[in-house]
């Protein structure tokens, strides 16, 4: 919750800050507020230590590391590359747009019917 309320904060008043101080005053408080936000991480974090799924609690694999940092790299310059083309970045949009909307329905379909009609009402 105080991650959405965080995020909540910034963005409305980033605006206001920017236009009464400037773009650099708003930046630095945005950098002071993540500095803060991990020293009360790691000072707490021993309360959520032993939250989470399985998968969180297993030491992290060297090569999914690598695949994760490499599929990173990799998306970087095809969304630098995006910026150039607006008209295909446009049609990926429309084309990805329908394939997680088809994609939801399908799952939702799959679904008991009670637990369909909870994930339809999730998509509004």
């Amino acid at each position: 919750m105080s991650i959405n309320i965080g995020s909540l904060l910034s963005l409305s008043l980033a605006p206001v800050i920017a236009d009464k101080f400037g773009y650099a005053v708003t930046y630095n408080l945005c950098g002071a507020g993540l500095i803060v936000a991990l020293l009360v991480y790691f000072a707490c974090r021993g309360m959520v230590k032993n939250i989470g799924s399985e998968p969180d609690h297993k030491p992290l694999r060297f090569r999914n590391l690598l695949l994760v940092l490499l599929g990173t790299v990799v998306m970087i310059f095809l969304c630098a590359w995006l910026m150039h083309n607006v008209k295909i970045a446009n049609l990926m949009l429309i084309v990805l747009s329908i394939v997680v909307t088809i994609f939801f329905f399908r799952e939702a379909f799959r679904l008991d019917k009670p637990a369909a009609i909870k994930c339809s009402w999730r998509l509004f």
